[in-house]
């Protein structure tokens, strides 16, 4: 099944039950100013509830599907130092491309406005194991391949 745009330009649908979902808790994304382009990720423990729900219908689900998720600039992160001044982001797009890309497919782009996040099943179950260890207080890690990474933190606030 597809929707058709304002363009007329077609896309699969999204999944339901992952347009159905709701987000809940604080996630926060940023990368420090200047020295480094790998973005860092955080979530409290509502959002890593939350973001668990949402990885499993993604997972689940019977098509591709994507998800636009709010972001709030914490007051601290793991990284925050005084001479590593951050770029938070407002918005990621996480886009699971379900059957349309290789399991392994792995895409982290954008702005300090909106970052999107493209992955196959692989790195979604890797995400899916990430946010548990941020549940659990862990973090220091990226995952993401090393042009590309998304580095992991406990959350701060």
């Amino acid at each position: 099944m597809t929707r058709r745009t304002w363009s007329g330009t077609r896309f699969p649908m999204s999944d339901p039950d992952v347009d159905r979902w709701k987000q809940h808790g604080r996630i926060n994304l940023w990368r420090e100013k200047g020295r480094c382009v790998d973005w860092n990720l955080a979530a409290d423990e509502i959002a890593c509830h939350a973001l668990l729900d949402l990885f499993d219908r993604m997972e689940h689900g019977k098509w591709p599907s994507r998800k636009s998720l709010a972001l709030v600039k914490p007051t601290r992160t793991a990284t925050g130092f005084p001479d590593r001044p951050a770029k938070f982001a407002n918005r990621v797009m996480l886009n699971f491309r379900k059957s349309e890309v290789a399991d392994d497919f792995w895409k982290l782009d954008g702005t300090a406005a909106e970052v999107r996040l493209t992955f196959g099943l692989t790195w979604l179950k890797k995400l899916r194991k990430a946010i548990v260890d941020i549940k659990a207080g862990g973090g220091d890690y990226a995952i993401g391949p090393d042009e590309a990474p998304l580095w992991i933190w406990w959350y701060c606030e």
